[in-house]
């Protein structure tokens, strides 16, 4: 379940938590970063800073954000924010 947004801090952390979202997967198709990232974004973790948690906090959809990070072409359509605007 995500959190409103109702302190005028809470738009700057949403932007760092979606920052950190977009560096792991951008990290996925990169050499030397590949494995961090993988291991980050496929984590069980529920903990503050986990990617589970990234999502719940930010109201994403936690499963479908996995299951485009498997490919290429989902990655590709996560880091453009293509992801959001398509029907499941």
């Amino acid at each position: 379940m995500g959190y409103a947004v109702n302190h005028p801090d809470d738009a700057a952390c949403s932007a760092l938590w979606s920052a950190v979202i977009y560096l792991a997967i951008k990290d996925m198709d990169t050499y030397n970063e590949r494995r961090p990232a993988i291991n980050w974004v496929f984590s069980d973790d529920t903990g503050v800073g986990s990617m589970r948690w990234i999502c719940d906090m930010l109201d994403l959809d936690y499963e479908r954000l996995l299951h485009l990070a498997t490919s290429r072409s989902g990655r590709k359509r996560i880091l453009t924010g293509k992801w959001m605007n398509e029907n499941v």
